[in-house]
């Protein structure tokens, strides 16, 4: 049985150039203490999910 990504190629560097904008957001832009701990976390996400495919 062979693995395969259920996201095409678009699509995954999407996730990961949006990842990436979650990531450096908080550093960029004044914001609540709940946002710039929830986004980082939900940037990496991203980026893990287009880097994997999954």
């Amino acid at each position: 049985m062979r693995i395969i990504p259920n996201i095409g190629k678009p699509m995954r560097v999407g996730y990961v150039v949006v990842g990436a904008a979650l990531i450096a957001a908080p550093f960029a832009v004044a914001m609540e203490q709940w946002q710039r701990v929830a986004l980082p976390i939900l940037g990496a996400v991203a980026v893990v999910t287009g880097a994997v495919g999954w």
